[in-house]
């Protein structure tokens, strides 16, 4: 970060602020930033899964920065006109930090120096210099509907490094935020009655227009999830588990025309990642199955499995409706049950899956809702590889669909809570 003394700049002339704007203050993953009403950059997370987002120099047309989001390995971001153009992790270039008050920061190591991101109760979020935490060099304007990132022109040149650590933090707080806790009864900030109701969750939110995550309106939200080393290394050897969680869906929830759940997933190594979205290639090597609602709740499995013919026909009988979709996954089982029981009420969805032996065509699928079995598949061949292992959960939910007659009509929520998992065998 480089920031220059301008002479002309006094105490009795001192240097203007700038302000950039989020045109998305909803979506800092998907939106750009103005300064007096021009496009200076654009921040994109085009993928589903919204593990790779780039910030693009509107100015000069050049990606300026990429962050990489990893599931088992450290985060990276990379910088074309910093450190040499390589990618460096994510940690070592921000680290999280314990200040002497007790509050957490972010260590930033630059090549010009050390700089600290700290949270500031009257400007969200500021940066300031590691040994002058006084002196203010950034900071972050919260006026709803205005979310700037506000800095002097004597800083224009460090852009490039402060808003992806801008982005980073931000995009957490508004993921912190949608975690809800429960208390005494009741869902807070939200008029819900249930029993026997969890005391922390997850909260998805799909906004109006919404569909899936890389959408110009995203919606949901969308992570792997694998647990503790422990189990991790205990699931890459395992046969057969299952995995479940509580979800809830909110009072007077619109259904339109559906939209995709958490799941399961595995597969071989890095391959395993991603067996969604109408995916063609290596589908061989991974495995995903998701919970889908369709239009007035109806509840079905949305698989991706090897395309092969043992596999088409034991999903296809069914009852009472299986069908192969033209994006190359199937739905299974649709009307088996539905989501309607979801609506202000928990309920609990488990999946269990029991990989087959190689060579042999006897792996299995079986999902329950609140503990009664909806869907069973026998004889399945889910992989021919004994590098092919079950991963975890895609926990990702969305309406969608990739197209707008999918969206959402309004704001919705849900929550995800209790989330298991127990290895059989």
């Amino acid at each position: 970060m480089n920031f220059r003394t301008d002479s002309q700049v006094t105490l009795t002339n001192p240097e203007p602020t700038l302000e950039l704007v989020l045109e998305k203050p909803a979506s800092p993953l998907n939106t750009r930033l103005f300064v007096n009403g021009k496009p200076w950059f654009k921040v994109s997370t085009v993928d589903r899964d919204a593990n790779i987002t780039k910030i693009t120099d509107l100015r000069i047309n050049e990606v300026v920065a990429t962050i990489r989001r990893r599931t088992f390995l450290s985060d990276k971001v990379k910088f074309p006109r910093r450190f040499g153009g390589k990618s460096v992790k994510k940690d070592d270039w921000m680290t999280e930090v314990k200040l002497s008050t007790g509050h957490n920061a972010w260590l930033v190591s630059s090549e010009s120096g050390k700089f600290l991101w700290k949270w500031d109760s009257a400007q969200r979020l500021v940066l300031t210099p590691e040994d002058d935490t006084d002196q203010t060099l950034f900071f972050v304007k919260d006026e709803p509907p205005v979310l700037a990132l506000c800095f002097k022109r004597s800083a224009e040149e460090s852009l490039d490094e402060i808003i992806p650590g801008f982005i980073i933090l931000e995009h957490r707080m508004k993921m912190d935020a949608k975690r809800m806790t429960i208390r005494d009864g009741m869902a807070a900030h939200h008029s819900l009655d249930f029993q026997n109701q969890p005391r922390l969750a997850w909260e998805a939110f799909y906004p109006e227009g919404s569909i899936n995550p890389s959408a110009p309106i995203p919606g949901g939200f969308g992570f792997y999830l694998s647990g503790p080393p422990e189990f991790q290394q205990r699931l890459s050897v395992a046969k057969e588990a299952v995995f479940s969680y509580r979800m809830m869906l909110e009072k007077d929830w619109e259904w339109v025309k559906g939209g995709k759940l958490p799941g399961l997933f595995g597969g071989i190594d890095d391959l395993a990642y991603a067996c969604s979205g109408g995916r063609k290639d290596d589908r061989c090597q991974c495995i995903g199955l998701r919970p889908m609602w369709r239009a007035n709740g109806v509840g079905e499995l949305y698989t991706y499995l090897p395309l092969n013919d043992t596999n088409a026909t034991q999903q296809l009988k069914v009852p009472p409706l299986s069908v192969e979709n033209n994006d190359y996954g199937f739905s299974v089982g649709r009307g088996a049950f539905n989501f309607k029981q979801a609506v202000g009420n928990w309920i609990t969805v488990a999946t269990r899956v029991r990989l087959n032996d190689i060579g042999v065509d006897n792996g299995e699928i079986e999902v329950w809702i609140d503990g009664c079995s909806v869907i069973s598949i026998d004889g399945l061949a889910l992989r021919s590889s004994a590098a092919s292992v079950l991963r975890g959960m895609h926990f990702q939910t969305f309406f969608g669909g990739s197209s707008t007659d999918w969206a959402s009509p309004k704001d919705q929520r849900a929550w995800f809570a209790d989330v298991t998992g127990a290895i059989i065998a």
